[in-house]
This record gives C-alpha cells, sequence and structure tokens, in this order.
C-alpha cells in the first residue's frame, strides 16, 4: 500500500526536522520541507502531497494562512495547521480557509497521528460525498422526472433541464420565481402559498399526490408528486424536493380506456345472451391482461418491439422484429407474419444504416428519443418515439405523418401565393386590432396613404394626422371609421367613401373603403377586422368635372331655351331638364313620354306615336313639331323637339323648344321643312350640339 505523502511547511528548521522524524517513525513518507508561503504553494502543485502540514506564523510575504488559501484554489488537499501563541484574529482568518485540524506546538506524536488519520478519513468522505452530489445532480438533470426545489414561499430553488424542456421555460426564468405564480397561476395562488407555508412550518408535507402546472404556452400537465423535507442544521423544515412524473399522457391512455371499456361493457351487455360463453371467458381473465391486449390492439398508434444485433466490436448492425401490433402492419403496409423473426434488412434490404444506429444507441443506452423519419422504401413520413424496455431490446411507437407533411407543403405554397397576391395587388389591406392599432399591412397600403411601413404600424384610424373627411367634406369623427363600426357592431361596411390627409401630394385623396370584422371560434367580438381601399381619387375628380359639365350644359342650353329629356326603355324611367318641366308646364314633377303624349292636342298624337315608333324600329330620324295645353297656365304653345336612339344602351335622348306657331299644312302631315317659322333659323338636329 502506497504510504501517504506529507508536506511540511516550517520556516524554523529545528522543528521542521523533528516532524520529519516523528512523520517517518509513524510510517508516512515526508513529500518535501517548505520554509516560506511561496515555496508551499510552489511545492504543493509540483509534488501532489496527500497532507499539507501547515505553520500558520510564517516569514515573509505570504504567512501559512495566504498560502493554503492560494493552495485551496488550485487542488484539494487537506490541510493541518501548526500554531504557538497564535492571537484569535489570526485564527478567525485561519477558519476560513477551511482547514482539517490545528495543531499547537510543541508537537505530539499521539496529536499528529490522530489528526493525520482524522484529516484523511474527512477528506475522503468529503470527497465521496462531492461526487456523490454530483452523481445525484447529473441524474436530476438528466432523468426524464421533473426534479425541483421550493423555499416555504414557494420560491424555486433548483430544477432540472426535464422541467425547462417539458414546460419551454428558461433556468433564469424559473430561479428565483414563484411556483404558485408561475405554474399554478390559474388557481387561487394566495392560499397555495398560505397551505404550502403552513405545511412546512408544521413539517406535515404530503409525501405522494397528483396535481396539475401549466406550461409557458398554457397547457396543463398531469403531474404525479413525490415530496420530501428539506431540514437545516437545528433539524427544522425550511423547504421541500420534489421529484415529478409527468403522467398526462399515461392520464389520456387511462381515459381512453375507461371509454373504451365503457363501450365493450355496452357491447357485451346488447349481446349478453348470445354471448355468455364468451362473457364467463372474460372475466376469468385478469384485468391488467384484458386492458394491456386492449390498448395493444386497438391503439392507433403502430407500436413494434425489436432486439438489436450488434457487429463483434458491439457496433448496432440490424436488429430483429419480436412483436407489432395491428396499428404497425396498417401504418407500415407490412404484415407481422412476414416481420415476426427476422430482421428488418432481411425484410427491408434498403433500411438506413443511420436508422439502425440511432435505434441500437437506445437499446444500448437505455436513452428515449423522439425524432421524424422518411422511410424510403415504404414512401411515408413517420414520428416515431423509441425507448429501451430492457437493454439490448428496443420499442417504437410510430405514427403516420405523410399526409400532415403534404398539408403543410401545400399550406405553405398556398401562403407564398396569398402572400406574393397580398404584396403585389393593387389595392391597399390592413389589419386593425381591438384598440384599432395596425398591426399589419400591404406596400399598396402604405404607398396609396403616403407612408412607410414602419410608419404605418401601430397607427389607428383615430389618429389626428389622417385629417378624416367623409363624401361631403365634413369631419369624419373616430367612431365612424368603417373599421371602428366593423369592431363595435361586428358587421361588415362595404364602399364607405373617405377623404384623408396623403402628405407626400399635402392634399386630401378620396379613398373607399370596405371593413370586415373576423372572430375567433366560439367568439362574438371581432378578434380584429380586415380593412381594404382603393384609391378614387382621380375616379371623384371625373365625376366632379362631370356634374360641372352637366352643369354647363344645363345653363347653355337654358339661355337657348332648349331642355332636354332622357328615356331608358329598358328600365322604364324617364328625366328632363328643369328647363324642359318649365316650358312644359311641369313644374318639379318626372317627365316621361307619357306626359307629352298627354300634353299634346289630340290631334297631334298619332303624329308623336308614328315619329317615336319609327325613331325605335327603323332608326328615322324622329324631328317634329306640335302644339301641347300647358296645365300651369292652359296656354296652347307649339313645341319642336329632336331625339335620337342608341340601340346599344335602349336610351332615347331628346331636346324641345317653344316656337311661335305651327303653318297651315295640317297636324297629319305636318311640313318639315315648314315646321319652323318664317324668318327663324332652323336649330339643328345635331343631338350633341344642342
Amino acid at each position: 500500500m502506497r504510504k501517504t505523502r506529507i508536506l511540511i511547511v516550517e520556516d524554523e528548521t529545528i522543528i521542521a526536522l523533528d516532524v520529519q522524524g516523528i512523520l517517518n517513525g509513524l510510517g508516512y513518507e515526508v513529500a518535501g520541507i517548505a520554509v516560506t508561503g511561496e515555496d508551499a504553494v510552489e511545492k504543493a502543485v509540483s509534488l501532489k502531497p496527500d497532507i499539507i502540514l501547515m505553520d500558520i506564523l510564517l516569514a515573509g510575504r505570504m504567512d501559512g494562512i495566504e498560502a493554503a488559501r492560494t493552495i485551496r484554489k488550485t487542488g484539494d488537499i487537506p490541510i493541518i495547521y501548526l500554531t504557538a501563541n497564535a492571537d484569535q484574529a489570526t485564527v478567525d482568518r485561519a477558519r476560513d480557509t477551511q482547514p482539517h485540524a490545528y495543531l499547537n506546538k510543541p508537537i505530539h506524536e499521539r496529536d499528529l497521528y490522530s489528526n493525520i488519520e482524522a484529516a484523511r478519513t474527512q477528506h475522503r468522505i468529503e470527497t465521496k460525498l462531492r461526487e456523490s452530489e454530483r452523481r445525484f445532480r447529473d441524474a436530476l438533470a438528466n432523468m426524464l422526472l421533473i426534479a425541483v426545489q421550493l423555499d416555504a414561499n414557494g420560491t424555486i430553488l433548483f430544477c432540472n433541464d426535464y422541467l425547462l424542456n417539458l414546460t419551454g421555460y428558461t433556468l433564469n426564468e424559473l430561479i428565483g420565481g414563484n411556483w404558485f405564480e408561475i405554474f399554478e397561476r390559474d388557481k387561487p395562488i394566495d392560499e397555495l402559498k398560505r397551505v404550502h407555508r403552513e405545511a412546512i412550518e408544521r413539517d406535515s408535507i404530503p409525501l405522494h399526490y397528483e396535481g396539475t402546472l401549466l406550461t409557458k404556452s398554457g397547457e396543463s400537465r398531469i403531474v404525479r408528486w413525490n415530496n420530501t423535507a428539506l431540514y437545516d442544521a437545528s433539524h427544522t423544515p425550511f423547504a421541500t424536493s420534489r421529484i415529478g412524473e409527468d403522467i398526462t399522457e399515461s392520464k389520456k391512455a387511462e381515459e381512453a380506456l375507461r371509454h373504451s371499456n365503457q363501450e365493450l361493457e355496452a357491447t357485451n351487455e346488447e349481446f349478453e345472451a348470445v354471448n355468455e360463453e364468451l362473457h364467463h371467458t372474460l372475466d376469468s381473465l385478469s384485468r391488467s391482461e384484458r386492458d394491456y391486449q386492449l390498448i395493444f390492439e386497438s391503439m392507433l398508434n403502430g407500436f413494434a418491439l425489436h432486439e438489436i444485433i450488434c457487429d463483434e466490436k458491439g457496433n448496432p448492425v440490424d436488429y430483429r422484429f419480436l412483436r407489432v401490433n395491428p396499428a404497425f402492419e396498417r401504418l407500415t403496409g407490412l404484415r407481422a407474419a412476414d416481420l415476426l423473426g427476422k430482421t428488418v434488412l432481411e425484410v427491408l434490404p434498403g433500411a438506413e444504416h443511420e436508422l439502425i444506429k440511432r435505434y441500437g444507441s437506445v437499446a444500448l443506452s437505455m436513452e428515449p428519443v423522439r425524432f421524424e423519419s422518411y422511410h424510403k422504401e415504404l414512401r411515408r413520413h413517420y414520428e416515431i418515439v423509441a425507448f429501451s424496455p430492457m437493454r439490448g431490446q428496443f420499442a417504437v411507437f410510430l405514427n403516420d405523418i405523410t399526409e400532415n407533411k403534404s398539408f403543410e407543403r401545400s399550406r405553405a405554397e398556398s401562403e407564398q401565393k396569398f402572400r406574393t397576391l397580398f404584396e403585389t395587388m393593387a389595392q391597399g389591406v390592413v389589419y386593425h386590432d381591438p384598440s384599432g392599432a395596425i398591426i399589419g399591412a400591404n406596400s399598396a397600403a402604405a404607398r396609396l396613404l403616403g407612408l412607410s411601413m414602419d410608419q404605418l404600424m401601430g397607427l389607428t384610424s383615430m389618429d389626428p394626422r389622417w385629417h378624416a373627411v367623409r363624401a361631403n367634406g365634413t369631419a369624419l369623427l373616430g367612431e365612424e371609421h368603417p373599421d371602428k363600426v366593423a369592431m363595435r357592431t361586428g358587421k361588415p361596411v362595404e364602399n364607405f367613401i373617405m377623404g384623408v390627409y396623403h402628405p407626400i401630394t399635402d392634399g386630401h385623396h378620396w379613398i373607399s373603403v370596405s371593413a370586415v370584422p373576423q372572430f375567433k371560434d366560439g367568439e362574438s367580438r371581432p378578434c380584429r377586422v380586415f380593412v381594404t381601399f382603393t384609391d378614387i381619387t382621380e375616379i371623384r375628380r371625373a365625376q366632379e368635372a362631370l356634374k360641372d359639365n352637366q352643369r354647363l350644359l344645363e345653363r347653355a342650353l337654358r339661355m337657348a331655351g332648349l331642355g332636354y329629356w332622357e328615356l331608358d326603355l329598358t328600365q322604364g324611367a324617364a328625366a328632363g331638364s328643369p328647363e324642359s318641366r318649365r316650358i312644359l308646364g311641369l313644374g318639379n314633377g318626372d317627365l316621361t313620354i307619357a306626359d307629352i303624349r298627354e300634353l299634346s292636342l289630340p290631334e297631334y298624337r298619332p303624329l308623336l306615336a308614328r315619329a317615336l315608333a319609327g325613331l325605335i324600329e327603323n332608326n328615322e330620324k324622329y324631328d317634329v313639331t306640335f302644339k301641347i295645353r300647358r296645365p300651369t297656365d292652359g296656354a296652347v304653345i307649339a313645341i319642336h323637339s329632336l331625339a335620337e336612339y342608341n340601340r346599344s344602351t335602349n336610351r332615347i335622348f331628346g331636346v324641345l323648344s317653344v316656337i311661335s306657331d305651327i303653318p297651315e299644312a295640317g297636324p297629319e302631315k305636318p311640313s318639315k321643312r315648314q315646321s319652323w317659322p318664317a324668318g327663324k333659323k332652323k336649330k339643328t338636329t345635331d343631338h350633341n350640339k344642342a
């Protein structure tokens, strides 16, 4: 057995040699002697002794305490202080370096031996304790169980990586946070804190119970907890240590099993008469066997058990099928009769060696994995969970996600098409959240409003910078904006005309706005409003110009003593200018052909009917002169009227004027050349010029 090697640090040579003699006599090996603190640090590193005997009061710049502190930073070597008449302050400084013992000078053989052996034993225990603690922490960090420590207030003192992976939080988000506020935020937090604190104070912490916790995303997980109390030096409980198993999936399986059992029981009741023998047989089976078989045969996920096959170097090279369930056959298209007892390379020669290697790692390390894989030979995508029930074997749960993958690709393509349309369409599009803020827009919206995308984001329709106005030019209040109306009423708003200030042109642009509320499933209040708008500034300007031209035309006709009338034969609607109604004595009433026919004297009515029929049927020129009795004053006046027919629109447009009189040619065959009185210049029949 190797002797214990000891480094002596003593600046008095006689004492150092005396101690060396004692150590040699006790069977120890003196690794070396150092006379200064600096020499002690150097020899501790180079000689690596098992124990250091350190004189506290060394001559030089570094005393024994500073030397011990430096050595502690570089290595784990037990230190026994040698002291003679050291004051209390020096002893307190020495205590901070955590020595294993103190020996007073002069040194006695018995004291030296007992303290050295005690230091060796204590050091071995501390080393094993640290190693055990390290292994325990590694186990907590890597096991598929939740490990957490909470103080009396519920503050998280420690948690392992499994809790982080399960809940989506980071270590910095949890350590120092309150467990109840983070993971049980849907419950009465103050009451939970009080019960937890009182349980620790009374040392009555429940050993086992089931509870729920909320992940960062809001998902509820069911956990089976094992609790223990943590005690301080006075054996007073101050915290709890929890080990939890996530049993959410097993609970779901239990629930599914419960439903399956209920359905099975209902079926058994319905067919009890004809299945009495089967009923007795099922009752004779143990519940565990029946439940296991039911799960195995009816589960939707594929299940298969295998044993790994390794080469002479222990590397996985193949695996053999031991058992598969019907779902595995259905999801893979492989029959159990063709699989059991055979290896994967016998059944599927093209199986990927990388997959075999991954399964081999699970079987040999017994560490579970979850991944997605595309099987080239089966041409299917699978989601796979692999675990090892015993070393050398592995089992897999698999789910066919081929259709999901296809859907994801189709959705990505659809989203790309929509995004392209959204970004390239000429129409402006914006999304408003419930507060009215713009949370999304396309580039056309920013361009039509004269803003950049950054400027547009976050604005609301109530922002005074829009200087919004109605179609009539009056100010548009914020709550009257289409997005606000749609959000408030939950109903669409269509083709709302409004004006907004355009910062680039420094003027108002006119837009036609439609707002459509959008809802989440089961909610009656909109979650956002989808708004589209089109710039109609040029259209509005054209309409205003058309109205101006129409007013000018009416004014010109009125100055010329002409009135115009229009008849829509498709709609059966008629219209006339104010001058036409004044000439005919109709006031502000509607103007129709029937009015003109009824106003005309009876002898002229056949003439008007023939002229109108010739215009419509044969496109003959409508140029008639007739007399009417004006209803306003009873006066008989002569009227001259011209009209044209547009066959493509099925509309008639005409003008009329008052003339002095009609020649005596008679109403049946009036002379068109004499329709105008002598001395009067005949007016053109060109509709546009009129």
